[in-house]
């Protein structure tokens, strides 16, 4: 049997079997190539961007064009491959001693064909092309971006067809092209998991993706759940001498007062404490010196003068609205109200910043004051801490049915009651104890995991078995 017509069909074969793994592996690597990498390459003005994000704005055409050639390719080795395939599955056969090649039934040939056929497509055509453009799809797009514009012009007329054809099935579907915006765009839960697997490969810092993840979350997060409630606010009394507010100054360190007349509903403007200490300086210097006759004397202090106005917010507002709003306005504090007008508390610039960077120290802050771990599984918490923060800290889902915000909220929810001090309840898989209880309120708590047993807490005396449980 001559060997020239075997080779030249087995030439061809690999010929196609290798275009159609072009087709293949340009097809996926496109869909897996993200868009905003292409976009920061376009920007870069890398050669070949430009065309590539043009095929991705129309990847209907695009796939339609990758089809075309997979099929066309797998056509081919079909037609050309068969009969080569055969005929060297003859020859292999009749060299063995004591089969002559009219010996093999032309349906066992045909079939050793299709075999070896269908692996070759499988593995060479398909699924190693596949794997590399899912591994490298940026290198491959660039690399055969190039030849695949070239067949797309030349197939215009037929890609034009497919696409068309594609088209009018999706729509008797009411489904949407491909390349739609909305469907490819990660949600910001995705964009969380995207952080935390970039943190885990290295490609971001965990501080890096501990801020972008707290950024996402300022989003959902209301002036309620981040405001210094009223009970906690540092005020100044309109009308208080110079002294008594230098006091009030001296004992919080705070650098801004909110000032209020007659009540603390009444917010008449902030006084930031640096001007105390010029004006008590001013006042100092004044009784220690004698004034020459040229000189003015001091004014009297009227609180008035040096007051800035209040900046009043609802306590809806999201933080991340009220964090641009500081910016533009060039804002440090502003006061939260209600929608009865009451004043329900205070927010500062630092308080949303800690909402991004986690809790910020200075030399009057007490580290003590937030979560406290005391031993294994046990932990100290403030009253005032937001269950928005417990559940970032403690990887849950707690939520409050009655708009309650705060951790001591949810105690005083499950109790239905007014709390003691030493009480402890148990409720999604925590156990919470009372540790101390200031003006009514409940100022601090210990907290321990333990099984989860039900979503409600009921009092000892009424549980059934395995049910949550008030402990006295």
């Amino acid at each position: 049997m001559s060997t020239g017509p075997i080779l030249l069909g087995l030439g061809a074969l690999l010929i196609f079997l290798i275009l159609n793994g072009l087709f293949v592996a340009f097809e996926f690597a496109i869909i897996a190539l993200r868009k905003s990498r292409v976009e920061e390459l376009v920007q870069k003005g890398h050669l070949g961007a430009k065309r590539i994000q043009e095929m991705q704005k129309q990847m209907d055409r695009t796939i339609a064009g990758a089809q075309l050639g997979i099929t066309l390719a797998s056509l081919a080795m079909g037609w050309l491959g068969e009969h080569s395939v055969l005929l060297l599955i003859k020859s292999a056969m009749s060299s063995i001693p004591g089969i002559a090649e009219a010996q093999l039934p032309e349906g066992i040939g045909i079939f050793m064909s299709f075999v070896v056929l269908s692996t070759l497509h499988v593995v060479i055509g398909e699924q190693v092309p596949k794997t590399a453009a899912l591994r490298m799809p940026e290198r491959m797009t660039f690399l055969l971006v190039g030849p695949f514009r070239v067949f797309v012009f030349v197939t215009a007329p037929l890609v034009w067809v497919m696409d068309t054809l594609s088209g009018l099935i999706l729509k008797l579907f009411r489904l949407e092209k491909a390349g739609a915006e909305e469907s490819v765009l990660p949600t910001p839960a995705e964009f969380q998991i995207l952080f935390e697997e970039s943190a885990k490969a290295g490609t971001l810092g965990q501080q890096e993706s501990d801020f972008l993840k707290r950024a996402l979350e300022l989003k959902g997060i209301t002036l309620k759940e981040v405001m210094v409630p009223r009970t906690r606010i540092d005020y100044l009394e309109d009308g208080v001498n110079l002294v008594d507010m230098m006091a009030v100054a001296s004992r919080t360190k705070h650098s801004k007062l909110p000032v209020f007349r007659h009540s603390r509903d009444n917010v008449i403007g902030v006084l930031n404490t640096r001007d105390l200490h010029d004006i008590f300086y001013a006042h100092l210097k004044a009784q220690s010196q004698p004034v020459p006759l040229t000189q003015k004397p001091v004014k009297p202090f009227r609180l008035g003068d040096y007051l800035r106005k209040a900046y009043f917010v609802p306590d809806t507002m999201l933080a991340s609205t009220l964090l641009e709003e500081m910016k533009e306005r060039k804002l440090q504090m502003a006061v939260v109200i209600d929608e009865f007008g009451a004043t329900v508390g205070i927010v500062c610039l630092e308080d949303l910043l800690e909402q991004l960077v986690g809790e910020i120290w200075d030399e009057y802050d007490s580290p003590g004051a937030g979560i406290e771990q005391i031993a294994e599984e046990t932990w100290e918490v403030p009253g005032d801490l937001t269950i928005f923060e417990f559940n970032r800290f403690f990887g849950t889902a707690l939520s409050c049915e009655t708009h309650c915000v705060t951790v001591a909220g949810l105690v005083i929810e499950a109790l239905d009651r007014q709390p003691d001090g030493g009480e402890m309840i148990e409720f999604s898989g925590f156990k919470f104890t009372i540790l101390e209880i200031k003006n009514k309120a409940i100022f601090r708590l210990g907290v321990q995991k333990i099984s989860p047993k039900v979503e409600t807490a009921t009092p000892l005396s009424e549980a059934p078995p395995h049910q949550g449980s008030i402990t006295p």
